[in-house]
């Protein structure tokens, strides 16, 4: 009777081992589970970020070229009108 007892004290403190043991990995699965999520969001997050700086600078170097351009377009227009007062005035004046 008292070895059995004695072997069911065994089975049931290894099962309560076992079971202790297999709870602990689990958790330390569960928590590098959370970890890597965390190291991810933080991940995507800052890559989210980098790509936010990237494309306000590519809006601003866009901006900046269509200005140039368009200050360009005026410079040849009032260029091109100053041109085309000058002959008409110095028609004008051949008709006097």
């Amino acid at each position: 009777m008292e070895t059995n007892m004695l072997i069911g004290i065994l089975i049931g403190s290894s099962t309560v081992a076992l079971l202790a043991f297999f709870a602990y990995r689990v958790k330390v699965s569960f928590d590098r589970v959370t970890r890597n999520h965390e190291d991810l969001n933080t991940d995507v997050y800052s890559s989210l970020s980098q790509l936010e700086k990237q494309v306000d600078q590519l809006i601003e170097n866009v901006d900046r070229s269509l200005n140039e351009r368009v200050d360009d377009v005026y410079r040849t227009l009032d260029s091109r009108f100053d041109k085309t007062e000058s002959r008409i005035i110095s028609q004008i004046q051949k008709k006097k």
